[in-house]
């Protein structure tokens, strides 16, 4: 959706020339490649479609904007590095700049979003650099620093414990609230004004595991907008702001 020249055509991820550093390898092989050095098609040169004339998933971004703010862009258009002209020690050194992230940890999807889903807030990363240095199987070290790893049990991504919302948002006479309950509970929603005044009060009583909806007449509310409030328990869990037009 970034990409700024469609004319460049897409180089196949199977293309033996395909690399996650963009136009820094399409940089590259416009130099030093016969097959494209003595040719002005620059747009047939593999990687032409990738940052920042696109954005591929697996482009290297942060390398790429790193190695180009050194100046291997400036120097792939024939201007002098900072230590002389062609290849130098200085030009060598980003030109082989590696940021450490060479790949995902998780595989894309081969449909639409594409992108993997994103780990749980409890994931437990089994990185190259945490090493193991404790009798401990759940304690870790970076560097000196112990790190806890939680019990296998509470991994993954759970279920919240009440989920609000309200539509249409904005209304113009009646509402629809819709709300979840994790567990047996008693569960209560309230609705307020902006100076916290109770306005009323929707739902008071014990709820079994599952999901509700209530409908809010509010056609002779003032317009402007309202909290609406979910507790669980006695504990607000909770908030979401609907507008009266």
């Amino acid at each position: 959706m970034l990409r700024l020249n469609m004319a460049v055509p897409v180089t196949q991820r199977t293309d033996p020339k395909f690399s996650n550093e963009g136009l820094i390898q399409a940089a590259v092989l416009g130099l030093t490649d016969p097959a494209y050095n003595t040719t002005t098609s620059l747009q047939s040169i593999p990687n032409m479609d990738g940052f920042p004339n696109g954005r591929r998933l697996e482009d290297d971004v942060t390398r790429i904007e790193l190695q180009a703010v050194s100046g291997v862009v400036l120097a792939a258009i024939g201007l002098w590095y900072d230590d002389g002209s062609g290849v130098t020690p200085n030009l060598l050194n980003v030109l082989t700049y590696n940021a450490g992230v060479t790949s995902n940890d998780a595989s894309f999807k081969s449909s639409f979003p594409y992108v993997a889903s994103p780990w749980a807030g409890t994931h437990i990363c089994d990185c190259d650099n945490i090493s193991t240095k404790s009798a401990n199987k759940n304690e870790r070290t970076i560097g000196d620093v112990p790190i806890t790893k939680a019990p296998e049990a509470n991994l993954g991504l759970a279920s919240p414990e009440m989920n609000l919302a309200a539509y249409p948002n904005p209304s113009e006479g009646s509402s629809t609230i819709k709300y979840s309950v994790d567990a047996p509970s008693q569960v209560k929603v309230a609705i307020y004004d902006l100076q916290g005044k109770l306005i009323k009060v929707l739902a008071d009583k014990k709820h079994d595991a599952g999901v509700y909806t209530i409908q809010w007449s509010n056609k002779s509310m003032a317009s402007g907008t309202y909290i609406i409030t979910a507790s669980k328990n006695g504990m607000e869990k909770q908030m979401i702001k609907v507008v009266k037009n």
